[in-house]
């Protein structure tokens, strides 16, 4: 990513005040330092907007076609596939837990047998519920599978989702917010440091 995009991306996601820094634990069960909560975003429609078409952008140069279904995975990427499939004209899907009543379908909206999939997310860390996503979709017959989120915290999902042949693709790193974020002033180069020393095991540079 460039550093204008990557500039672009992080005062998004700063003004919008989606990247946190505090104590969170993950979905994962893990703790961290620095969180990116892409939900409070979607209460921003000018940076909705920015960040909703860098992550289109994304999804055409992944590769699509008259056979591509944008597959939005519950809850954080329902509202990020909207956006791309209504900007790309794609039709529209959503893997969600069975809910015990109705059709109990896994996954609802446009038909996914024999089409090729864009699973988006809005942040990628373990990529478990990715790769949960995948399995449902491979399950119904999709004839391929990418995956597209907005933010990779690379801490496992990349090489997660490379076990089930599915590339992993992404707007950003944490790791570039966080350098950029840095320069921004939005947090110390000390701090940031620490952060990256827990996440990856090494300072940002």
């Amino acid at each position: 990513m460039s550093e204008g995009l990557t500039s672009i991306v992080t005062r998004s996601l700063i003004e919008s005040g989606a990247l946190l820094f505090g104590e969170f634990r993950l979905a994962s069960g893990a703790i961290s330092h620095v969180y990116v909560d892409l939900r409070r975003v979607l209460g921003s429609p000018r940076h909705f907007r920015t960040l909703s078409t860098l992550l289109a952008s994304e999804v055409i140069r992944a590769g699509i076609d008259d056979n591509t279904v944008v597959v939005g995975v519950a809850t954080g990427g329902i509202a990020w596939a909207t956006a791309v499939s209504l900007s790309l004209g794609l039709p529209l899907a959503y893997v969600r837990p069975p809910k015990g009543h109705g059709t109990e379908k896994v996954v609802e909206g446009a038909e996914v047998s024999g089409r090729r999939a864009i699973v988006i997310d809005d942040v990628a860390t373990t990529g478990g519920s990715l790769a949960s996503s995948v399995n449902s979709l491979l399950s119904l017959g999709v004839s391929q599978v990418t995956a597209v989120v907005l933010v990779d915290r690379e801490q496992g999902a990349s090489e997660a989702l490379v076990k089930l042949g599915v590339q992993l693709r992404r707007v950003t790193t944490l790791r570039e917010v966080l350098i950029e974020a840095v320069r921004l002033g939005a947090v110390s180069e000390s701090k940031a440091n620490r952060i990256s020393e827990e996440l990856w095991g090494r300072p940002l540079r």
